[in-house]
């Protein structure tokens, strides 16, 4: 997955999820985060919710960090993905765009995530501006 602002490669730092339909639109790298938002999240000093970061707009974005969990309990089992939870740090539509520059079209009612736990889409061949593979 690349950063949605500088197109780095992100691993393990957040994703920005859509909210109406829980899909991946790209990476925050650390670096990106901390430009555009500050350290409050790399911090946690933010309470997320259904509400944007910056004002009382409802989220159109969600800000997940990536999550590793194991379960040992029906053998060992890996899960990894971008949990999409009721605290999760949120931007609504104008500040997506402005901080993040995502234009994003809200479908859906305010506080509606269609899956608990976004995935990054594995294996895509898509093309970034550049030319270069994004995978």
């Amino acid at each position: 997955m690349r950063c949605i602002r500088c197109h780095d490669r992100v691993r393990y730092d957040r994703a920005v999820v859509r909210e109406s339909d829980g899909r991946v639109l790209g990476g925050l790298c650390a670096a990106c985060e901390r430009d555009r938002v500050g350290r409050v999240l790399l911090d946690g000093y933010v309470d997320g919710g259904p509400d944007c970061l910056f004002c009382d707009g409802a989220g159109a974005v969600a800000l997940p960090v990536h999550r590793i969990e194991f379960d040992e309990r029906d053998g060992p089992t890996e899960r990894r993905g971008f949990p999409v939870e009721p605290d999760t740090p949120r931007l609504c539509a104008a500040h997506a765009e402005d901080v993040l520059g995502v234009a994003v079209a809200r479908a859906a009612p305010a506080g509606s995530t269609a899956a608990p736990t976004a995935v990054a889409d594995g294996g895509r061949d898509e093309r970034r501006r550049d030319g270069e593979r994004n995978d």
